[in-house]
């Protein structure tokens, strides 16, 4: 296993879900993406603000500022879009290894193998952030 992805499993798996957390303390899904990201130093968008109540427009802004990439070609900090219940509605964060990270309220921050049959077919694109 790489030694990105075992830091990043070490650090973020089992932080609580806050609404609108961006911190250690709690992440929502923006938040624990927007942590990885930066923390790489990989292209973000600084001005970005996010609410609770706009969670399904946050999502659609992060793909509008992306562009789409070939399935299973990922690299660390890539944007995964994931369908539940008939829409994108969840979106996560590729670490490497295989595994991604996501937040729900019910867990928290949790590690999962973007090939586990649960998830694997509900991942529907894979998306890249832009350079400013």
């Amino acid at each position: 296993m790489h030694s990105n992805t075992k830091y990043l499993l070490k650090k973020y798996v089992g932080i609580p879900y806050k609404a609108g957390g961006m911190d250690l303390n709690g992440f929502d899904c923006f938040g624990l993406i927007r942590s990885v990201v930066k923390e790489f130093k990989l292209p973000f968008p600084d001005e970005y603000t996010w609410t609770d109540h706009a969670w399904q427009s946050g999502i659609d802004d992060l793909i509008k500022q992306s562009r789409m990439i070939k399935a299973k070609t990922y690299k660390l900090g890539d944007l995964l879009a994931i369908k539940l219940e008939g829409k994108i509605s969840h979106c996560g964060v590729f670490i490497g290894d295989r595994y991604f990270l996501q937040t729900f309220k019910t867990t928290g921050c949790v590690a999962v193998k973007v090939n586990n049959s649960k998830w694997e077919r509900r991942i529907v694109a894979t998306y890249r952030m832009l350079k400013d």
